[in-house]
């Protein structure tokens, strides 16, 4: 009888480790997801819009030799621009 009530209690410290064990799990993955819809309303809540003034907008004329090619690179270089001044402002974590 003695082995059996054992038995069982290794049965039932097993048993409420795994239920234990599930229970962080479920925990964690609760956390995860909050974290995950936080940013995820971050991101959405912030916009950034910017208004270029075309009389007072100076190119270099390397770039308006390029035309269209020049063009995209010279939105590629505003683009990362704006971001870098957002960034600066900020931080890295916004």
């Amino acid at each position: 009888m003695q082995k059996l009530e054992t038995g069982l209690g290794v049965y039932k410290r097993a048993y409420a480790n795994l239920d234990s064990e599930r229970w962080q799990s479920e925990r964690l993955k609760q956390e995860a997801d909050k974290q995950r819809e936080d940013l995820e309303n971050q991101l959405k809540s912030h916009r950034i819009v910017t208004f270029l003034d075309g009389g007072g907008a100076i190119f270099s004329a390397h770039l308006i030799l390029q035309g269209q090619a020049g063009g995209h690179a010279a939105s590629c270089v505003l683009s990362d621009s704006i971001m870098q001044y957002v960034l600066s402002l900020c931080g890295a974590n916004r």
